[in-house]
């Protein structure tokens, strides 16, 4: 939707100065609502607030478009007051799927046995260790004095009671009970599979080494050129068998270079790779020199933050070009042909009876379309050989369900490590890391402020003070 400056309210049509940008989150909210300011005495007008979360998709001078990303009840119908306030939110999307990730990967743990039985065992080891304590405060009780028997008799036979009608006490019921729907939740959902690179990694197995000989025998395709001996090496152990192939060295040394040789050499030999990276900037480095060697890739990511010159190999460029896309824009024109007549005003509205053919037209159409329109971007995403995204974008809706032969991850020392996880976790056989362990660490904020150390040679120097006054 494009949100404008209402006519009656202002004279200028163009927007005041603003931070909105396209990809930032925001929130729609009744004007008057937001406008008012709260009080300690009245707070009712926030306690009623209501917001409608979407994504700013294009700013211009006289309007902001908003994509609203689900509606309740899966409904076509969008309820907006007559005056509506923009409010920048917080960008919780990174964290909310690293914690994802990390619960994906416990959860692929349990499935293969090796959490679920613990954590059972560990909630009824505390059950059985509060009844034992219960049993030693009921016989101490009974050892005490005739006025304190009967001031603690109700008191254990509400314990009884509770015993008998529900087994053990409320909260430690509760207790056991979320603890065992929380893991046969987890089984059920969970469809991650422990696999054997992940086992390797969380250190269940032991990671297989070939020998130094059986790498210098790998022979290298004709596309690896122009690579010094310690380069060559790194390409024959991408090309192994070893699950790990660790790429790194001081800047300068040809790692992004030694890296396109090894995507190079694994898409000749027929693999599906997937290159991810902590910034955008460092994916549009590799995808760059990828074109140069004339492979064909899929950049995945918001439009704006990917190069001008990575612009035809985007997701969305290849959405618009291809064959299917003339389909999906006729629909969506029909679809807008629609609904301005539903917004037409006078003699021009309809009305009755037609008016809800016309609606039942368009949700039919929004239904055509959004099926042709997830269909065309898989087809897309299965053909493609080669993938380029953010450790953080590949775990977007396109690549749900998606899996691949290698996955290659650069400045690997820059990301987190539950970053890593997510392109980690659509890996069959291979990863790849690349980085220079001594460079810049990743970035971690946080609101509590580093607890102060008191100064040994401020503290050394008072001492002398001290002394010489003395």
């Amino acid at each position: 939707m494009e949100l404008e400056r209402p006519a009656q309210y202002h004279t200028d049509p163009k927007l005041p100065y603003h931070v909105l940008r396209s990809g930032v989150p925001v929130g729609i909210i009744d004007h008057l609502v937001g406008a008012s300011k709260p009080s300690k005495k009245n707070s009712a007008p926030h306690d009623k607030l209501q917001v409608i979360e979407g994504v700013v998709s294009k700013v211009s001078e006289t309007c902001i478009a908003v994509t609203i990303g689900s509606l309740k009840d899966d409904s076509d119908q969008l309820e907006l007051p007559a005056r509506c306030r923009l409010i920048k939110l917080a960008d919780t999307a990174t964290f909310d799927r690293l914690e994802q990730t990390m619960d994906l990967v416990l959860q692929a743990c349990q499935n293969a046995g090796l959490l679920a039985e613990s954590s059972e065992q560990e909630v009824k080891a505390k059950v059985t260790q509060s009844d034992k304590e219960k049993v030693t405060k009921d016989d101490n009780e009974k050892e005490t004095k005739d006025d304190k028997e009967k001031e603690t008799k109700g008191d254990a036979g509400s314990v009884i009671n509770q015993i008998s009608a529900g087994g053990l006490p409320e909260p430690e019921q509760r207790q056991q009970e979320l603890a065992l729907s929380a893991s046969k939740r987890s089984l059920q959902k969970s469809s991650v599979k422990l696999t054997d690179l992940m086992r390797v990694l969380l250190g269940i197995d032991p990671i297989k080494i070939p020998s130094e000989e059986d790498i210098d025998r790998i022979p290298l395709p004709s596309v690896v050129r122009d690579l010094n001996m310690s380069q060559q090496y790194a390409v024959k152990h991408a090309l192994s068998s070893c699950p790990v192939t660790l790429v790194f060295g001081p800047p300068g040394t040809g790692k992004t270079h030694t890296l396109v040789s090894i995507i190079a050499a694994l898409h000749a030999r027929g693999d599906r790779i997937i290159v991810a990276a902590a910034s955008n900037l460092a994916v549009d480095n590799i995808a760059e020199r990828l074109i140069e060697m004339k492979l064909g890739i899929t950049r995945i990511g918001h439009p704006a933050r990917v190069l001008e010159t990575l612009t035809s190999s985007t997701l969305e460029h290849q959405l618009s070009t291809s064959d299917e896309s003339e389909i999906i824009r006729d629909l969506k024109r029909e679809i807008n042909q629609n609904l301005a007549k539903l917004s037409a005003q006078g003699k021009e509205r309809i009305r009755g009876k037609a008016r809800g053919a016309v609606y039942k037209d368009v949700q039919e159409l929004r239904k055509d379309y959004r099926h042709r329109e997830r269909g065309h971007t898989r087809n897309i995403i299965k053909a493609a050989r080669i993938i380029c995204a953010t450790a953080h974008g590949a775990g977007s809706r396109q690549l749900e369900n998606e899996t691949f032969d290698v996955v290659i991850i650069d400045e690997s020392t820059q990301a987190f490590e539950a970053a890593c996880w997510i392109p980690i976790l659509k890996a069959k056989s291979k990863l790849i890391l690349a980085g220079d362990p001594l460079q810049l660490p990743p970035t971690v904020k946080s609101m509590k402020p580093r607890p102060t150390r008191p100064d040994t040679k401020k503290s050394e120097k008072k001492k002398l003070l001290a002394r010489r006054i003395q």
